[in-house]
């Protein structure tokens, strides 16, 4: 029966092997790259601060071998205000630092986060030929972004008019959609005129026709017209004389109506009435005398004698 053979290796081999293969097996779990920076970097030594004196911890990269120190300061620091090295944008963070100037010189620093974008939206409305979008700005650096909104839809119109309407006139409007520039037209109707009130020209006057006109309101159109002749007035009828009296008999003359339409009839009854009136009065006497006469009595010698 052959004997087997073992191979023995030194501990301190092992011990690296074992370091070198689990490092690299870390190392690529983790994604280290010491050429990017990212190094798998383990505490070596810690030495800690004071009130008066710093202290510091030691790193060393298990993969290259990089070290690197972090300073402990002493705790018994006298910071200046801090002051804004880098402001933060709406991505990148800002950096504050401040001093101490106990013992050594020595600053720390502060992350200042980043701000974020500040968006403001805006909206496209879907038209005939295209989807709408909402677009994002940022209204502090103008960063943008677009999304979808919406489907493309049936036209969209808006309208005018193109030819107004006036009195017996058609006008005409006219329908373009907003999206793609299609159009279409309609007739509006016409307009009626409207007339105001009748303005007379001419005022009628008797046996006379007088005129008139009314005005569109919308054009200025005229209707002229007629005013009928006002009936002629005939003259009142002269009033019939009255009818004359019956005479009366005055002292066997009738009497007489003289109107002054006869200016000799007046003259030849004057005539008569003097006449008559003298006769009368004479007759009057010649009684009256007679009368005086009959009073005395004839007696022969003796002459008259009252009876």
């Amino acid at each position: 029966m052959p004997l087997k053979k073992t191979i023995k290796l030194p501990v301190s081999i092992l011990l690296l092997l074992v370091v070198l293969f689990g490092t690299n097996i870390t190392a690529g779990a983790e994604e280290y790259d010491c050429v990017q920076n990212k190094h798998n970097y383990v505490e070596t030594e810690n030495i800690p601060s004071t009130a008066t004196e710093n202290g510091s911890i030691t790193y060393e990269c298990l993969i290259c071998g990089a070290v690197t120190k972090q300073i402990l300061y002493a705790t018994g620091h006298e910071w200046s205000a801090w002051v804004t090295e880098r402001q933060p944008t709406c991505t990148q963070p800002g950096l504050n630092t401040r001093t101490c100037h106990v013992g050594t010189t020595h600053t720390e620093s502060e992350e200042i986060p980043a701000t974020g974008h500040k968006y403001v939206e805006s909206v496209i409305e879907p038209n005939c030929k295209e989807a709408g979008k909402k677009m994002f700005t940022c209204s502090v650096c103008g960063h943008s972004y677009t999304e979808a909104f919406g489907e493309p839809g049936e036209h969209h119109y808006s309208e005018t008019a193109t030819k107004e309407p006036f009195c017996g006139h058609e006008g005409i409007k006219t329908f373009t959609c907003d999206g793609c520039g299609n159009s279409y037209t309609e007739t509006i109707p016409a307009l009626q005129h409207i007339y105001g009130e009748w303005i007379v020209d001419n005022p009628a006057r008797e046996g006379t026709q007088g005129s008139r006109h009314k005005e569109c309101t919308l054009c200025g159109n005229r209707i002229n017209d007629t005013i009928a002749a006002l009936p002629v007035t005939e003259p009142e009828p002269e009033p019939e004389p009255e009818p004359e009296p019956e005479p009366k008999p005055f002292f066997g003359v009738t009497e007489v109506v003289v109107t002054g339409a006869n200016i000799t009839l007046w003259i030849i009854l004057f005539l008569v009435l003097f006449g008559e009136f003298t006769f009368y009065t004479w007759v009057k006497r010649k009684k009256k005398e007679i009368k005086e006469l009959e009073r005395f009595a004839y007696s022969g010698e003796d002459g008259f004698r009252l009876l």
